[in-house]
């Protein structure tokens, strides 16, 4: 018996999924997704989360759309933040005569087009991560989502 014959036998226990499954990428898709939720909230899949007992799954989910902002790693804010500040002090009136109506709305409309973007990469992570194989997101779509939030959004 060779060492592949033996590897093709052997069944790992992948902690992702919670029971024993065969290795393969499904097990990638469920890391990728959990690493998009961590690099956007900040919280570990280990960090307890203390409302209600949930999990940082759970909480993301009971918590998305409306309260992405309470959610989102704060240092993430903060980045967009003092980017704005730097843009809004703009205290030459020709310059602020020059901006078109269009502008001005994109202005105003920025934070909502953030937290747009911030559901949709939440919502990859939450169907990347999903505890059943048959329930996750291929990654090939999950990719094409996030260029398609990049090109809309940024």
């Amino acid at each position: 018996m060779n060492i592949c014959s033996v590897s093709q036998h052997i069944h790992l226990y992948v902690a992702e999924y919670g029971s024993g499954v065969n290795v393969s990428t499904l097990g990638d898709i469920y890391s990728f997704g959990i690493m998009l939720l961590e690099l956007f909230t900040g919280r570990r899949p280990t960090d307890e989360i203390v409302k209600d007992g949930l999990n940082n799954q759970q909480y993301i989910k009971t918590n998305l759309p409306r309260h992405v902002m309470d959610i989102v790693d704060p240092s993430l804010l903060l980045l967009y933040d003092k980017h704005n500040k730097h843009n809004d002090n703009t205290s030459d009136l020709e310059e602020k005569a020059i901006l078109q109506d269009d502008e001005y709305i994109l202005k105003l409309n920025a934070s909502n087009m953030i937290q747009g973007c911030l559901v949709l990469v939440l919502k990859i992570g939450l169907l990347c991560s999903s505890s059943s194989p048959t329930y996750q997101m291929p990654i090939s779509i999950a990719l094409d989502k996030i260029h398609s939030i990049n090109n809309l959004f940024l």
